[in-house]
């Protein structure tokens, strides 16, 4: 190895530096090489450890071959060796080259592995899960909720109240929207079929299995219908739409029933009864589910109970009013579209507690009025009594006035005899629905005379009893408003 050539085939490696001819790739010596005698060591050498990886031995009396092209040195004919220079073109720099293509390649799949990951993450809820992208199609999808896609039938819930658009098409049969209406709700379903639509929508509106209200509505056709509640009828009511193709607009009416003006429906048992005052006209109504009305009202005793009831006459059917008093009924009656009824009952002075109002039947809008007419039997304030223990002392100089019947059995008066013999004049008002009887008797009990007198009759009775005497007259039966003169 020289800076400069020594002579004749000197050749330069890649180093930059001169080798003689015989140390040029692949040139034969001119004699052979005779193996020297190996040394024999003095000592053993100390045994390579297990697995531990053995230096490649040199043939003595063979020269290395120096790196043409700058590479490490080796050994022509060495074994694990091809006698070509590391770096020049042969079988080592072609491995080179395919392990940088390898890794090449490999970086190049683990960027595009990572790049996917980050645009799945952007699609899928990537950043902050408190932010909801707002965007023009998300404010479309509120109001134009025929943007669901074909294979949706669950829509989601609705507001009352609101005008919705939507289609049903070749991919979208059906659309179901839902609503949680509230007890006493009177619902109005109201369906339009743009005139260009090719096929009719049906409707049907339901809750819990059962269906309340359905129709199918024709291209250009608009249909309405209405749901009523009753006080415990609030669930959720799915509203859904088949058949099409079409496009339609709908919209769910919602008001609340006011019976009585307490906003909200009646109660279909007692303990759900409306109060009310006597005198109050009531205003109420039955429909689809509300089939029962309940109200109550304070009796007072020793009164004229009146009662008007009517129904609207453009009421579908008609009403069924009972009129009760601890399990008895006073007055029931059904009154037709259009009609009224007009009752009163006689209560007595033992009467009182709640009077029960039960409306039914229907669909109907209906009122009603209960009132209390106060009654002077005698002259005095309420009812006579109905028992002599309790008779009612009256003078003989007027005529004895009052009312007899229904609850009120019968009437207690006492008076004293204006002579040793007089005359007792009864007379019945010709309104009376019955004949009422009339009794007297003297201060012992004895009976001296019992006549009873008819509807717009007037009989007349010879009474002898001791001056002064006191007399007992008890008046019974009817129901009758009578007038008695004693003289």
């Amino acid at each position: 190895m020289s800076d400069t050539p020594q002579g004749d085939g000197w050749w330069q490696a890649s180093d930059g530096k001169f080798y003689p001819p015989e140390s040029a790739p692949g040139a034969q010596p001119t004699q052979p090489v005779q193996p020297q005698q190996p040394v024999q060591p003095t000592q053993q050498p100390a045994q390579p450890q297990a697995n531990q990886p053995q230096p490649a031995q040199q043939v003595p009396g063979q020269v290395p071959t120096p790196p043409p092209y700058g590479g490490p040195a080796g050994v022509p004919g060495a074994p694990g060796t091809t006698g070509m220079p590391p770096g020049a073109p042969g079988e080592q720099g072609e491995e080179e080259k395919k392990g940088k293509g390898k890794l090449i390649a490999a970086l190049v799949i683990i960027l595009l592995l990572v790049a996917g990951g980050i645009a799945a993450y952007l699609v899928f809820g990537g950043g902050d899960d408190d932010d909801e992208p707002a965007t023009a199609d998300s404010d479309q999808r509120e109001e134009d909720i025929g943007d669901a896609t074909g294979d949706l039938v669950n829509d989601g819930p609705i507001e009352f109240n609101k005008e919705y658009t939507t289609s049903l098409e070749a991919d979208r049969t059906e659309a179901r929207y839902t609503l949680d209406a509230p007890d006493g709700a009177i619902m109005t379903i109201e369906v339009s079929n743009d005139p260009a639509s090719t096929s009719g929508v049906l409707m049907n509106y339901e809750s819990e299995g059962a269906r309340f209200a359905n129709g199918r509505v024709q291209p250009g056709a608009s249909e309405s219908q209405q749901v009523v509640l009753d006080s415990t009828g609030g669930a959720e009511f799915e509203l859904a739409f088949t058949e099409g193709p079409a496009e339609f607009t709908f919209k769910v009416g919602l008001e609340i029933q006011d019976d009585a003006g307490k906003g909200g429906d009646a109660g279909e048992e007692l303990d759900g009864a409306f109060a009310i005052k006597a005198g109050d006209e009531v205003s109420a109504m039955l429909a689809d589910q509300d089939k029962t009305d309940y109200f109550t009202v304070d009796l007072q005793p020793g009164t004229e109970l009146v009662i008007k009831s009517s129904v609207a006459s453009g009421s579908e059917s008609a009403a069924l009013f009972n009129y009760e008093l601890a399990g008895d009924r006073l007055h029931n009656v059904r009154v037709q579209p259009g009609a009224d009824d007009e009752a009163s009952v006689l209560l007595s002075e033992e009467d009182s507690g709640t009077l029960e109002i039960i409306v039914t039947e229907g669909a109907a809008d209906y009122t009603f009025t209960v009132d209390f007419v106060t009654t002077d039997d005698g002259g005095g304030p309420g009812d006579a009594p109905a028992e002599l223990a309790d008779a009612r002392k009256v003078p003989t100089t007027a005529p004895v006035e009052g009312t007899v019947g229904n609850r009120d059995k019968g009437d207690y008066y006492l008076f004293d005899a204006p002579a040793a013999t007089f005359n007792v004049t009864a007379t019945s008002a010709a309104s009376s629905e019955s004949a009422y009887l009339m009794t007297i008797e003297d201060a012992n009990g004895a009976r001296l005379t019992s006549v009873r007198v008819q509807p717009g009759a007037t009989q007349t009775e010879a009474i002898e009893v001791p001056a002064g005497s006191q007399v007992r007259m008890q008046i019974t039966e009817g129901r009758a408003e009578y007038s008695i003169s004693i003289g």
